[in-house]
């Protein structure tokens, strides 16, 4: 029988071992969670396997934290502030925006990268993309992993909890009470088909920056999410922390 032994809290602080697993503080305990498995097909689909996206397995390690090597770069600094990272995005794509709107062609980047060849050849530019996504499939399955000591460790579930539904217009909340799964097929479908449209562009107007930051970036960043992002800090989420049955 499955026991609850914690329930409704934050996770406090997340700190990153490697690409799959995260050291994280829940009530003043330290676990690790084995959040983004690359050998696990369903890490690269999270928006149709809800329990990629809501539960996990995580590990007491409280005694031996200090065996745990952690990832101490700025990037994975910055990717647990929502608010730091929407910056940095935000400031790099005013950047990029102002390049192609101001600078002179001697240091515009989009007229430096233009080439009428990307809509051309749009068939083999797709092409490329796609090889472009199972090359990085590949390079994450051969990825070398951390060797933890979790056999010793007792084995729970982390396991979130339900929001609370609001009462707000259809017009304002629909799209947060459509499921998951439906998001990420409209997303993967429609909205970043669209995208890439736009990152190919016109004869007149196709470049490599516009292809990348349009159309390479946002497909990239959506199917390589789970192993970007670590939303049970981003999103704040309360959760319940269960015994496992193993144990």
């Amino acid at each position: 029988m499955v026991e609850k032994i914690y329930d409704k809290f934050l996770i406090e602080t997340a700190q990153r071992i490697d690409i799959r697993y995260y050291l994280i503080k829940v009530h003043e305990k330290n676990y690790v969670i084995d959040y983004s498995n690359p050998r696990d097909i369903k890490s690269y689909f999270p928006g149709l396997f809800k329990e990629t996206t809501s539960q996990w397995k995580i590990y007491d390690v409280t005694d031996i934290k200090e065996d745990i090597k952690i990832k101490k770069s700025f990037f994975h600094r910055i990717q647990y502030n929502v608010q730091t990272k929407i910056a940095w995005v935000s400031i790099i794509f005013i950047l990029v925006l102002l390049n192609g709107m101001l600078f002179p062609e001697f240091m515009n980047f989009m007229y430096l990268t233009y080439t009428p060849q990307i809509f051309q050849h749009w068939k083999l530019v797709l092409f490329l993309i796609i090889m472009g996504y199972f090359l990085g499939v590949l390079l994450l399955i051969c990825t070398k992993q951390s060797r933890l000591p979790l056999n010793e460790a007792e084995s729970f579930i982390l396991k979130q909890i339900k929001k609370e539904k609001r009462n707000t217009k259809w017009y304002l909340g629909w799209l947060d009470r459509l499921p998951n799964s439906i998001r990420w097929i409209i997303s993967v479908f429609f909205v970043i088909p669209f995208f890439v449209a736009l990152g190919i562009g016109r004869p007149q107007s196709s470049n490599y920056v516009q292809l990348l930051f349009l159309g390479v970036i946002p497909l990239y960043s959506l199917l390589f999410s789970s192993f970007i992002n670590f939303k049970p800090i981003e999103n704040e989420w309360k959760y319940q922390i269960i015994k496992s049955e193993e144990n």
